[in-house]
C-alpha cells in the first residue's frame, strides 16, 4: 500500500477515534461502539497515543475549570500508574519529551477497560462549549506529552493511567454538569421571596415573584414563570407550583418532565404546554405535542394535545372534577380569511409566520391573574381608527385569557380584513408597539410567540396604511381591518370564568 493510502487510512481511523472518545468521554457511547473503540487501540499504537494526547488534553483543560478536583485525582492515577515518582505537568511533559513510543498491543479487555469506565455521568458537551475560549488559550504539545507517558510505563502501566485519565475527566465534567436549573433571564421581576440572580442555582429553592417573568433553565428544557407565582426545582424531571402560572417548553431529552401542582401531576409527553395554579385549581393549555394529567385526589387521568384544556378544578372540600375540553373551549368563532393556530411557532416577528392574504390568532396564555393594572389601547364597544391613546384599565386580579392576532404579509403590502367572535366579554385591546413589547412578560406565551418589532402595532387615521377596529356592544366580537407592508399584532384580553 503507498505511503499516501496509508496516511488517509491513518486519518480516517484518527477521525473516528477522536469521535469515539468524545462520545466516551461525555458517557453517552453504546455498547457497540465501546467495541469499536477497543478494536482501534488494539489495532494501532500511534491511535493508542493520540488517546492519551486527547485524554491528557481534556485532563489539562478541566483543571483550568476544576483545578481542586482533578489535581487531586490525577496526582492519585499518576502516582499509582508510573513507575516513577514525576508527576504529569504540561511543562515537566514538555521538558521530558523526545521519543515515540511502544507499539505493544493491549488485549481486547484492557482496551475496553481503557474507553469503559464503570461509572458514567452526565454529559459535559454544554460546559465544553463554554469553555471553547479556554481551549483556544490553552495550547498543549501533544507529542510531548504521549512521549512522556510511553517512554515511562509498560503497556499495563498505559492502560492504567490513560483509563484513570478518562475516569477523572468524566467525574469533574460530571460534576460540573450536575446543576439541576438554574436563572437565565429575568424581565421586571417584583420579589416576594428570596431575590435569585440570573446564573443562579435553584435546585429546592422556592421562587417567589409578585410581577414578572422569570426564565429558568433545566437538562433540555426551558420554563418561564409568570408573576404572581411560587415554583420550585426539585430534579433534572420534576418540579413543582403551587402557585401562578408557567410555560414550558421541552426538549427530547427531558421528556417525562413534571410539574406537580396541590390538585395535579402534569407529566410531558414531548411537548410545549402552560399551567395555572390558583386555590384548589389547576389549568394545563397544550400548545404543541402531548401532556398528561392526573388528579391527586383519584386515578383519573387524561392525555391533552395542542389547542387542548384540562382543567382539575375543586372548591370548598368537594373532590375534583378533571375535565378535559378538547381544542374547543377556547378556540373561538373566525371569519374566512382569518386562521386560528393552536401550535405555537417560536418566532412571531417580521417573516417570522407569514401570509398574503390571511391573519391568524393564537391563544397566547390562557386563566392569567393579573398582577396589576393593565393599561389598555381599547376599552368597550366601538369603531377606532386612533390607537395611541390609552383608553382604560383592565383591574389587578381580573383572570384573562390573552389572544394574539398576527399579520404579516410575504413580501408587498396587503390588506386583510376579517372577525372573531369569543364566548366571554371582551376586556380590553393592547395596539400600541410599545404596549405589546412592554406586556410580553406579563401576557405571553413565555418561550413561544416572541416578538419585539417596532412596527407591530397598528397605525392610526390618516396615515397611509392605517388600520380599523370594531367591537360590538355586547363586547363579544371584534372586526378589524389590517394594512400592512411589515407586521400587524394586538392582544385580545377576553374574561375567563
Amino acid at each position: 500500500m503507498s505511503d499516501s493510502s496509508n496516511t488517509d487510512a491513518h486519518q480516517t481511523q484518527s477521525k473516528e477515534l477522536h469521535r469515539l472518545l468524545s462520545a466516551a468521554i461525555d458517557g453517552v457511547l453504546p455498547d457497540q461502539q465501546q467495541d469499536q473503540l477497543a478494536e482501534l487501540l488494539q489495532s494501532n499504537a500511534k491511535l493508542r497515543q493520540e488517546y492519551v494526547a486527547k485524554v491528557a488534553n481534556e485532563a489539562l483543560l478541566e483543571e483550568r475549570l476544576a483545578k481542586p478536583l482533578l489535581e487531586q485525582m490525577l496526582g492519585d492515577a499518576v502516582s499509582q500508574a508510573t513507575t516513577t515518582p514525576e508527576k504529569v505537568t504540561s511543562s515537566q511533559a514538555e521538558a521530558n519529551a523526545k521519543s515515540a513510543s511502544s507499539s505493544s498491543h493491549p488485549s481486547a479487555h484492557q482496551a475496553r477497560s481503557i474507553a469503559v469506565p464503570q461509572e458514567k455521568h452526565a454529559s459535559g458537551k454544554k460546559q465544553r462549549r463554554k469553555a471553547q475560549t479556554s481551549r483556544r488559550e490553552l495550547v498543549i504539545d501533544h507529542a510531548p506529552i504521549s512521549d512522556w507517558i510511553a517512554r515511562r510505563m509498560s503497556l499495563g502501566k498505559f492502560v492504567a493511567l490513560a483509563a484513570a485519565l478518562l475516569i477523572a475527566v468524566v467525574i469533574v465534567r460530571g460534576t460540573q454538569s450536575s446543576r439541576v436549573g438554574e436563572i437565565s433571564s429575568l424581565e421586571n421581576v417584583v420579589w416576594s421571596g428570596e431575590k435569585l440572580e440570573i446564573g443562579e442555582e435553584i435546585a429546592n429553592r422556592w421562587i417567589e415573584i409578585e410581577s414578572g417573568l422569570v426564565r429558568v433553565k433545566l437538562p433540555d428544557a426551558q420554563v418561564a414563570l409568570h408573576g404572581p407565582a411560587k415554583f420550585r426545582v426539585i430534579g433534572p424531571k420534576l418540579t413543582e407550583l403551587s402557585q401562578g402560572g408557567l410555560t414550558a417548553r421541552v426538549g427530547p431529552d427531558a421528556i417525562g418532565m413534571v410539574v406537580q401542582t396541590p390538585t395535579s401531576t402534569v407529566t410531558d409527553l414531548s411537548t410545549s404546554f402552560g399551567v395555572t395554579v390558583e386555590a384548589e385549581s389547576t389549568w394545563v393549555h397544550v400548545t404543541e405535542g402531548r401532556v398528561r394529567v392526573k388528579s391527586q385526589q383519584h386515578e383519573q387521568s387524561v392525555i391533552g394535545s395542542a389547542g387542548d384544556l384540562i382543567a382539575d378544578v375543586s372548591s370548598s372540600g368537594e373532590p375534583s372534577t378533571l375535565t378535559h375540553y378538547q381544542g374547543r373551549m377556547l378556540q373561538p368563532k373566525l371569519s374566512s380569511t382569518w386562521k386560528y393556530i393552536s401550535q405555537h411557532p417560536v418566532d412571531l416577528d417580521r417573516n417570522g409566520f407569514d401570509q398574503n392574504g390571511t391573519a391568524f390568532l393564537f391563544l397566547e396564555s390562557s386563566n392569567r391573574v393579573l398582577a396589576e393594572d393593565l393599561k389598555v389601547n381599547l376599552r368597550g364597544s366601538g369603531r377606532f381608527r386612533k390607537f395611541s391613546r390609552q383608553a382604560g384599565v383592565i383591574p389587578a386580579g381580573t383572570r384573562v385569557h390573552c389572544y394574539l392576532l398576527h399579520c404579516d404579509p410575504e413580501h408587498e403590502e396587503h390588506t386583510v380584513g376579517g372577525q372573531v367572535e369569543f364566548d366571554h366579554e371582551i376586556l380590553g385591546v393592547i395596539t400600541d408597539h410599545k404596549r405589546l413589547n412592554e406586556t410580553n412578560s406579563a401576557l405571553g406565551a413565555g418561550w413561544t410567540l416572541q416578538c419585539k418589532d417596532i412596527h407591530r402595532g397598528l397605525e392610526s387615521s390618516p396615515e397611509h396604511n392605517s388600520d380599523l377596529v370594531t367591537i360590538s356592544k355586547d363586547r363579544k366580537r371584534l372586526a378589524a381591518t389590517f394594512s400592512t407592508r411589515a407586521v400587524d399584532q394586538i392582544r385580545i384580553l377576553v374574561r375567563a370564568n
